[in-house]
């Protein structure tokens, strides 16, 4: 097969192992369409809209999507079930993703980039659509493009999805933050929970067991009476004299999609 691992374009598309894909191009689309559903749901509960959340330009550098379909897609249209050949995949990426100078990287450039996995001629191939390439070869690309390993084989709804699926989930969180302002906490205190530092993933998680034990009508308050505002407490069992505060105060300010301060 040679050096480059290259092998002629099958009858069927390749994903990065060099493996034939499934083209079930219904279950790729679901994926972003239950994200989109979910999102819309959210944001209409928040009184937002796809345009205050999504700088399309930047959905588009990121997942290799037009701007013409992101929006066509956020608007409710029709998914393109089609999956991109890898050569096209490959030069978004030649085109969007530049070198110190601005410009674009030259195929021996990307050659030398590779660790020389794929021989110049043959980065030229790939991106004709003459080879398609096999497992290492496409890795070492994708890597040196700066994206993650398998981005050139996603579909269009893999894509949007990858990327617009944790902002999804962030809007889950702060959905959950205006049904706690809503019954007047206006902060959160985690006392001695390690790893509570390291990042907002255990605010996430103990969110929905704190409205739970809230209730439907009155909170479990207590007044903090050097801040003058209602707080609410969420204790474990400590482990080390630490104490961190996650404040949400102001995190939702009216018609802006917010951003969570944290102090």
């Amino acid at each position: 097969m040679g050096r480059d691992s290259l092998v002629s374009p099958p009858s069927g598309a390749l994903d990065t192992l060099g493996e034939r894909l499934v083209t079930d191009a219904a279950s790729a689309d679901d994926a972003f369409t239950a994200v989109l559903a979910e999102g819309d749901r959210l944001l209409g509960d928040l009184g937002l809209t796809w345009d205050r959340l999504l700088d399309v330009a930047a959905v588009s550098f990121a997942t290799g999507v037009t701007p013409e379909r992101i929006a066509a897609r956020l608007a409710g249209g029709p998914a393109d079930t089609a999956r991109r050949p890898f050569s096209e995949r490959l030069l978004f990426l030649k085109e969007t993703r530049l070198d110190a100078r601005g410009k674009e990287y030259s195929t021996r450039a990307i050659s030398a980039g590779t660790g020389r996995a794929v021989s110049q001629g043959g980065v030229h191939h790939l991106l004709s659509g003459r080879n398609e390439p096999g497992r290492e070869v496409a890795a070492a690309l994708e890597r040196f493009f700066g994206v993650q390993v398998g981005w050139c084989s996603l579909s269009e709804g893999e894509a949007l999805a990858s990327y617009v699926g944790p902002l999804v989930r962030q809007l889950k969180t702060v959905r959950m933050l205006a049904d706690l302002q809503a019954r007047g906490v206006r902060s959160i205190a985690a006392r001695s929970v390690p790893g509570y530092a390291a990042g907002p993933e255990l605010l996430e998680a103990l969110l929905p067991t704190l409205l739970a034990e809230l209730g439907p009508d009155q909170p479990r308050r207590r007044t903090d009476e050097s801040a003058g505002r209602r707080r609410a407490d969420v204790r474990v069992r400590p482990a080390r004299r630490r104490r961190h505060r996650a404040s949400f105060a102001g995190v939702l300010p009216p018609r802006r999609f917010p951003d969570a301060d944290r102090s």
